[in-house]
C-alpha cells in the first residue's frame, strides 16, 4: 500500500503538470504563468480523455494509455521544463509548494475520521462518484441514498477515477489524489503575490506558510471535495483575464474563460465569477476590438464546447430536468433567476440579505448537550474558520486585507479602469456568492463560492507582510498563529482521535461503508508525524516572527496593487 501510495503521489505530480507545457512552451508568458497554465491545460487534457473513455464504453484498463500519452507528453515537453527548473524564480516557487504538499499529506496520515460543526457526508458521496466512473455504476444510481449524478459538476471525480485506475480504488489513495489535487491553487496566488507586492525572493514561501496556517485551506484540503480545485481555475482565470485585457492578448483571454468553464465543471460556484468576468468583458474589452466577432469566437466558443460536452452527455442521459435542476445548495438557474411575482421577489430578498448578515456575523456554534468544553471549542472555531467570511481569511488577517484593500483603492496610484474593475468585482462576486445559495443558513456561506476570494485575500496579506509596519506584522503574526491553533491544529487533533468525545455522523458513514483512511493505515506512525507536523509549524512561525524584529528593505519599497507584475518576459 505504502509503495502505491508513493507511485501515486508520483503520478499525480507529473501527470497534472507535465503534458500541458508542450502546448504552451512558444506563448510570451513568464515562468510562473506558464506552470500554472500547464497544470490547467494537463488536467483539462486528462479529463477530457477519461470522460471520452468511459462515454465510449472502453475499459478502465486503457487508463494505463492515457498515463502513457501524458507521459510521452511530458518527456517531449522535457527541455522546456529543464529551462523553466533552472529559472530561481520557478525554483523558489516550486520548492515551497513541496513542502505545503508534504505539509497536507502529512496532516491527511494523522485524520481517521472527518468532523466538525455540522458538516456530512460529502466526502462519501464524492468518493461513491469517483467510484461511479471508475468501476460504471448504473447511471440511476443515488449517492449517499439522496443524489443523482447530476446534482454535481463531474470533472474532479473523473480526474480521481483517473488516478485511481492506476494504482487501486482505495479510500486512503483517493485522499491522496483529492489532497494533491487541491493544493494546486497555490500556484496562481503566487501570481498575484507579485501583483500585491513589490518583487521579492521570499513571496512564494509567505504564501505557502499563510496558505498552510489558514483553517479554510487545510480543512479543503484535507476533506475529499472539489471548491479548492475550482478555486485553482478561477483565481487562474482572473489572472489571465486581467494580463489578457492589459496586454489585448486574445491566448489568455481565451484561456481565462476556459479555466473558468472547467472551474464550473468541477464546482457551480465558479459562476459568479464567470457572470462577472463575462459580463466585463463584454462590456469594458470587447466593444473595442476591431475584429470582434473573431475574436468573441476565439474567447468563447473553446469555453463553451468544453461545457457543452458534458451538458450534452447529460441532457442524452438523464433529461433536460435533472441536468439543470438537480443541484442543491447552487442551482445552475439560480445565478440568472427570474422572480416573477411580488412574493418571491420579497422572499428572495430577505434570504440573501440573511444570508449575507449571517455569512459576515460570528455564529456561537450552540452545540449537543453532551459536548466536551474541548468539543464546543473547536466546533465552534470550525464554524467560525469555514462559514464566516472574517473567520475564513483569518481572525487577524481578514481585517489587514480589509485595510490593504482600502488603501489600494483609495490612495494608491493605480489606473481607473484598474480602480473599477476590483471595486466592482470584489463586491459583486461577495453578494452573487451568496446570493445563489438556495437555503438560509444561520451560520453563513463563505465555504460555497467565496473560496477564490478567501485564498486571494489571504495572498495579499502574505504578500505584503514584509512592507506591513512592525506593529501591524505582529498583530498578523498573533493572528495566524491563533488561527493555526484554533481552526488547524485543535481540529486535526479532534479528527485524527477515534474517541467517543469527537464523534459523528461522518464516523457512522466510515464504519458503514467500512472506509480504511490514510489515518488508519499510518496509526502507528502517528506520533512521529505529528511529531514533524510541530516541529515544521514551529520554524515557520519562527521564521516568520524574525520578520517582525528586522529590518527588511522590501519595507522601504512602494506597495503595488492591481497591475500583473512581471506577465512577459
Amino acid at each position: 500500500m505504502i509503495a502505491r501510495a508513493l507511485i501515486l503521489i508520483f503520478l499525480v505530480l507529473v501527470c497534472s503538470c507535465g503534458p500541458g507545457l508542450i502546448f504552451l512552451r512558444k506563448l510570451g508568458w513568464n515562468p510562473v504563468e506558464k506552470i500554472a497554465g500547464s497544470i490547467a491545460l494537463s488536467l483539462i487534457l486528462l479529463g477530457g480523455l477519461t470522460f471520452g473513455a468511459y462515454w465510449t464504453g472502453l475499459p478502465s484498463s486503457l487508463y494505463f494509455g492515457i498515463t502513457a500519452i501524458a507521459g510521452a507528453l511530458t518527456l517531449a515537453a522535457l527541455p522546456d521544463w529543464w529551462r523553466l527548473l533552472r529559472s530561481p524564480r520557478v525554483l523558489r516557487t516550486i520548492a515551497p509548494f513541496g513542502l505545503l504538499v508534504a505539509w497536507i499529506l502529512g496532516a491527511q496520515s494523522v485524520i481517521r475520521h472527518y468532523s466538525g460543526g455540522d458538516w456530512c457526508c460529502d466526502w462519501v458521496e464524492h468518493y461513491q462518484r469517483t467510484l461511479f466512473f471508475l468501476e460504471r455504476w448504473p447511471k440511476d444510481f443515488l449517492f449517499i441514498n439522496k443524489y443523482p449524478l447530476t446534482a454535481r459538476p463531474p470533472l474532479m471525480n473523473i480526474l480521481s477515477a483517473y488516478f485511481l485506475g492506476n494504482v487501486g480504488k482505495e479510500f486512503a489513495l483517493y485522499q491522496i489524489v483529492f489532497s494533491l489535487l487541491n493544493v494546486l491553487v497555490y500556484f496562481p496566488c503566487c501570481l498575484f503575490a507579485r501583483m500585491f507586492s513589490p518583487r521579492g525572493k521570499r513571496l512564494p514561501a509567505l504564501v505557502a506558510i499563510f496558505l498552510a496556517f489558514n483553517p479554510t485551506f487545510v480543512v479543503n484540503t484535507t476533506f475529499t471535495w472539489t471548491k479548492a480545485l475550482a478555486a485553482f481555475f478561477i483565481i487562474l482565470a482572473l489572472w489571465l483575464y486581467l494580463a489578457g485585457w492589459r496586454k489585448q492578448d486574445v491566448i489568455r483571454m481565451s484561456a481565462a474563460f476556459i479555466c473558468l468553464a472547467t472551474g464550473l465543471l468541477i464546482h457551480f460556484s465558479a459562476g459568479p465569477y464567470l457572470l462577472f468576468l463575462a459580463l466585463a468583458y463584454m462590456t469594458t474589452v470587447w466593444p473595442w476590438r476591431r475584429r470582434r466577432v473573431r475574436e468573441l469566437a476565439i474567447v468563447a466558443l473553446p469555453a463553451a464546447a468544453l461545457v457543452a460536452v458534458w451538458l450534452v452527455w447529460s441532457l442524452v442521459g438523464y433529461g433536460a430536468a435533472a441536468t439543470l435542476a438537480a443541484h442543491y445548495t447552487v442551482k445552475p438557474q439560480d445565478y440568472v433567476s427570474a422572480l416573477a411575482t411580488r412574493s418571491g421577489l420579497e422572499e428572495n430578498l430577505t434570504r440573501i440579505s440573511l444570508n449575507v448578515f449571517h455569512t459576515f456575523r460570528p455564529y456561537l456554534w450552540p452545540g449537543a448537550p453532551d459536548d466536551t468544553p474541548l468539543r464546543l471549542l473547536i466546533d465552534r472555531a470550525f464554524t467560525f474558520y469555514q462559514e464566516n467570511f472574517w473567520g475564513a481569511v483569518g481572525l487577524i488577517n481578514a481585517f489587514v486585507a480589509a485595510w490593504l484593500i482600502g488603501s489600494a483603492l483609495w490612495s494608491a496610484p493605480l489606473p481607473r479602469r484598474d480602480r473599477v474593475f476590483w471595486a466592482a468585482f470584489i463586491p459583486f462576486t461577495l453578494l452573487v456568492g451568496i446570493a445563489v445559495n438556495e437555503d438560509p443558513s444561520p451560520t453563513g456561506y463563505a465555504n460555497i463560492c467565496l473560496q477564490p476570494l478567501t485564498y486571494l485575500a489571504v495572498t495579499l496579506v502574505a504578500a505584503r507582510y514584509m512592507t506591513l509596519s512592525r506593529g501591524v506584522r505582529i498583530l498578523v503574526w498573533c493572528g495566524l498563529f491563533t488561527d493555526f491553533v484554533l481552526g488547524v491544529a485543535l481540529e486535526i487533533y479532534m479528527e485524527s482521535r477515534m474517541q467517543l468525545w469527537a464523534r459523528t455522523p461522518n464516523w457512522d458513514w466510515k464504519e458503514q461503508h467500512q472506509l480504511v483512511f490514510l489515518g488508519d493505515l499510518l496509526r502507528r506512525s502517528a506520533p512521529s508525524i505529528e511529531i514533524a507536523l510541530v516541529v515544521t509549524s514551529a520554524f515557520a512561525f519562527l521564521y516568520l516572527g524574525r520578520f517582525i524584529r528586522l529590518h527588511t528593505p522590501e519595507t522601504d519599497c512602494p506597495p503595488k496593487f492591481g497591475r500583473p507584475a512581471g506577465s512577459s518576459r
